[in-house]
């Protein structure tokens, strides 16, 4: 705990704001979701908010931004250039539409004298 009693370089404000050597919490080890190009199966969620877990196999799953079940990824070792199953593992591909707000009925007519 140095950046509290004294390493400027290692300290913002010591009591309102984070210090500036805490960036590590953006890669997703804080919050125990997977970084790219790590087994996402486990945390079944990856750091990059953009990208998605994806199961290739029952040995491998990685985050992905999009996947093609059946394909190749032309950047694996050539041993492991095997088919994605595209199985995608802790959440929905597309987030749920928002319910429509409730309809307000229409106002009673008045009445007649």
């Amino acid at each position: 705990q140095i950046w509290q009693f004294g390493c400027p370089q290692c300290m913002a404000d010591q009591w309102t704001r984070r210090p500036y050597n805490y960036d590590w919490y953006r890669i997703g080890h804080w919050n125990g979701c997977a970084p790219d190009g790590a087994d996402c199966r486990e945390s079944k969620c990856c750091a990059n908010p953009s990208k998605q877990c994806y199961e290739k196999d029952s040995s491998w799953g990685s985050c992905r931004s999009t996947c093609e079940p059946g394909s190749i990824d032309p950047f694996d070792p050539p041993q492991y250039q095997t088919p994605w199953a595209c199985t995608l593992i802790g959440g929905d591909p597309s987030p749920s539409p928002s319910p429509a707000p409730p309809s307000t009925p229409a106002p009673p007519a008045p009445l007649a004298p």
